[in-house]
């Protein structure tokens, strides 16, 4: 658990079809967001795309596609974790459990998921100095 300690700031957010190419960006243009994991086993995201679009009829139709955040508790199993969520913008999310697969390299953090059929997901966040 130590590891995942900390804040993680966005690097980049992309659909990935079996070969492993990118199909799609996640949360474009410009995506931002921090992710933060506590000692007290809380977990809060934050996404945004960025360069905030004009409130217009898209947005107030898909909201979830310009900021999307939660807050919940997290646990670990395996390479696994698992985000509880108790708290968020979108309600039909609340009370979920998303399970996502991660892997550290250095500063790098990578979450992955099953994303449609037959594509991943996949979040790179990178560790914010002075954790």
């Amino acid at each position: 658990m130590e590891a995942l300690l900390g804040t993680w700031r966005l690097q980049s957010a992309q659909e990935l079809n079996p070969l492993g190419d990118c199909v799609s960006l996640l949360l474009e243009p410009n995506p931002m967001g921090l992710l933060c994991y506590n000692r007290d086993g809380f977990v809060f995201v934050h996404l945004s795309a960025g360069e905030r679009l004009a409130q217009n009829a898209i947005e107030r139709e898909q909201p979830n596609s310009v900021y999307y955040g939660y807050v919940g508790r997290f646990e670990l199993r395996g390479n696994q974790v698992y985000h509880h969520v108790e708290i968020s913008r979108d309600p039909n999310i609340m009370g979920k459990t998303f399970k996502r697969s991660y892997h550290l390299d250095g500063d790098l953090l990578s979450l992955s998921w099953r994303h449609g059929e037959v594509n991943t997901g996949r979040i790179v966040w990178q560790r914010v100095s002075g954790d």
